[in-house]
């Protein structure tokens, strides 16, 4: 995460969030869900290609989802910590 925020800043992409009609927590939000998805999936085939398909899914997706969230949130509450 922090590494795309400072590919956004550098492409000034956060700049021109700063005059769009878009909420911060929405931003924020839409971030999340896309890391979160691609954490889920790399999960899933990393599972499939280990264990095979024969496992409790829905605990599997929970666990991968509620454990990878607070790693993105904390990862960009650290870069958004720095202005350079």
């Amino acid at each position: 995460m922090p590494s795309y925020y400072y590919l956004e800043k550098a492409e000034g992409t956060l700049d021109s969030l700063m005059t769009s009609p878009i909420l911060p927590w929405a931003w924020l939000g839409s971030k999340t869900m896309i890391f979160s998805a691609l954490t889920l999936l790399a999960s899933v085939v990393i599972t499939l290609v280990v264990n095979g398909p024969h496992m409790h899914w829905g605990l599997f997706g929970a666990a991968v989802l509620f454990s990878g969230m607070p790693v993105i949130l904390t990862g960009f509450a650290l870069a958004t910590r720095y202005t350079a």
